[in-house]
C-alpha cells in the first residue's frame, strides 16, 4: 500500500528506548526515518508503553489547497 500525498513529516523511533519522534520534514535530516503525509502523520500511534514525542507543527497546520485535493 502506498500513499500519493506529499510527505510533510518524518517518523523516527528507538525500540530500546520505547520512544518515537515525529518531526516536520524541514526540522530534521530525512534519512533514517519514515516519511509521512499529513493524514498518516496525524494518525500515527505507537505501541502500548511507548512514548510518542510530536515535535511537528503538522497537527495544527491547515493543508494547502493541493494537499486537500
Amino acid at each position: 500500500m502506498t500513499c500519493d500525498k506529499p510527505a510533510v513529516a518524518l517518523l523516527t523511533f528507538s525500540p530500546p528506548d520505547a520512544k518515537a519522534w515525529l518531526y516536520d520534514l524541514d526540522q530534521s535530516d530525512p534519512t533514517g526515518g519514515i516519511m509521512l503525509c499529513r493524514k498518516h502523520a496525524n494518525a500515527t500511534v505507537v505501541p502500548m508503553s511507548w512514548q510518542l514525542l510530536d515535535l511537528s507543527l503538522i497537527h495544527i497546520s491547515e493543508p494547502t489547497r493541493q494537499e486537500a485535493i
